[in-house]
């Protein structure tokens, strides 16, 4: 078969060239395989104007195109199949759709549910799951439920039944409902958070009532009325305890006394115990609860 190249396309390609098909038929003459009816490839006719590359002819006016419209469809399809990831006690689905981020969200603690959408985070999946799980800790409890297995721990700390226990106690409880360590709870500000009162106060009772045992809950209700709505520490309750002491013993000499001048004399208040509480420190608090147990020691 005598063909030449004739020239060479700019793409690289090669291929056989003829003017036109009827000289390719005449070249093939006599060949007993070719058939001018089944196109042959690598053939090129040189005298018929070339179709465009529809390829080429968007690579030379903006390159990259095709394959970028094309990485961009790929990347839209699966950014819009939801994708699943966990935020703390959130199970979180986002899925993206015309320009925005569709988040459905079930915590698996309470079983609530969320939906919301992110509209500024763009099309990066990555910044959608940062921003999603900032907007759920909005909702975040500021600490968690004690478990049975904690709580019996904590009580057998307790059960020691010194202040130094209690108070080892009470700060383990605090630790792990906030899930923090000691040292952590000491450089955070939240022993002066009013909104960590209630935690604090809960741990306090705690560890007071699993170290005495003989607290009823009589002394509880008492205890409680006494001390009103401020901040309560072991020392505090020790104190309070003492004074339920007291009470209790002139309730049962008024019992005794019964219209004698004995049982005449006036019991203090709650405000006024309340308020001679809030007159002393700590360490007069302690103090208090010292003499106050040895003079019941002596009593019995």
């Amino acid at each position: 078969m005598n063909t030449k190249n004739l020239w060479t396309r700019p793409t690289g390609s090669g291929g056989h060239y003829f003017a036109t098909p009827e000289d390719l038929d005449a070249a093939m003459e006599g060949d007993p395989f070719y058939d001018k009816n089944v196109p042959l490839s690598g053939v090129i006719f040189t005298n018929q104007p070339e179709k465009p590359d529809p390829f080429e002819q968007a690579e030379v006016e903006n390159p990259g195109a095709d394959f970028r419209k094309f990485l961009q469809e790929t990347e839209d399809e699966k950014l819009a199949q939801a994708h699943t990831f966990y935020a703390g006690e959130w199970r979180v689905q986002i899925r993206y759709k015309a320009g925005k981020w569709i988040c459905n969200a079930s915590n698996q603690d309470s079983s609530e549910t969320k939906s919301f959408t992110l509209a500024n985070v763009g099309s990066d999946r990555d910044s959608a799951m940062v921003g999603a799980g900032n907007y759920l800790k909005k909702f975040a409890p500021l600490w968690r439920e004690l478990s049975e297995g904690h709580l019996d721990t904590l009580s057998r700390i307790a059960s020691e039944g010194t202040a130094m226990a209690m108070q080892n106690a009470a700060v383990e409880y605090v630790c792990c409902s906030l899930n923090k360590r000691p040292q952590e709870l000491d450089n955070s500000n939240i022993l002066n958070d009013p909104r960590y009162l209630p935690l604090l106060n809960d741990a306090a009772w705690f560890a007071f009532v699993h170290g005495k045992p003989d607290v009823t809950d009589a002394a509880q209700r008492w205890m409680s009325e006494q001390l009103g709505r401020r901040a309560i520490t072991i020392n505090s309750l020790f104190a309070v305890y003492e004074l339920w002491q007291d009470h209790k013993l002139k309730r049962e000499k008024g019992r005794l006394f019964a219209g004698t001048a004995l049982a005449e004399q006036p019991e203090p208040s709650a405000d006024e115990v309340v308020e001679q509480l809030d007159s002393l420190s700590d360490e007069s608090l302690e103090a208090l609860r010292i003499r106050t147990a040895q003079f019941n020691a002596r009593r019995k």
